[in-house]
């Protein structure tokens, strides 16, 4: 795959692809087996896959400086819905990666690397110099996923995310673009 140009079953995420994107959120998280409250950048704790519904994911579309991509398996879907996307911001020269989620039947296949390589592509275009993410500490797949793609931690966010009544660290991961 050429690292410079996103993949072409990789389409850009826009606001009209949001009710889908939130759909596929709430798949990715809860049948995924990851169930993560946390707070957003306006300081309100949302519950399960509501910080992720589609109006969050028209808002976040809406705003300066933030870019995604969806990913489309025409094998695992002959009408081509969506098996993946990413959400990412850049201001300055940082990019942050808001949020990125897989089909739980589409897990493990390459796609959140697709996604993530799709990103920092588009992060570089931009002049960002360094990307950053948060992961939940226990969520060993994404790590070692992002490891792979060469971040590193940097901080740790204590009692970031909350699954149910248990309050959950997040690391917070750094590449060098």
């Amino acid at each position: 795959m050429n690292k410079t140009q996103p993949d072409p079953q990789l389409i850009a995420a826009a606001p009209a692809h949001a009710l889908v994107l939130g759909e596929l959120h709430a798949r990715a998280f809860i049948e995924g087996g990851v169930n993560l409250d946390h707070e957003n950048d306006k300081g309100i704790t949302a519950q399960g896959n509501e910080s992720w519904n589609a109006a969050s994911i028209v808002a976040t579309l809406s705003q300066p400086g933030v870019f995604g991509f969806i990913a489309l398996d025409t094998a695992l879907d002959t009408q081509q819905a969506p098996v993946g996307f990413v959400l990412a911001r850049t201001a300055a020269s940082e990019s942050e990666i808001l949020t990125l989620a897989v089909d739980p039947k589409a897990q493990r296949t390459g796609w959140g690397q697709r996604l993530m390589e799709a990103c920092m592509a588009k992060a570089r275009t931009v002049e960002a110099e360094k990307m950053f993410l948060e992961v939940a500490a226990d969520n060993d797949c994404a790590i070692a996923l992002y490891r792979h793609l060469g971040f590193q931690e940097v901080g740790v966010r204590k009692q970031y995310y909350r699954r149910q009544r248990t309050l959950m660290d997040a690391l917070v991961m750094a590449l060098d673009l």
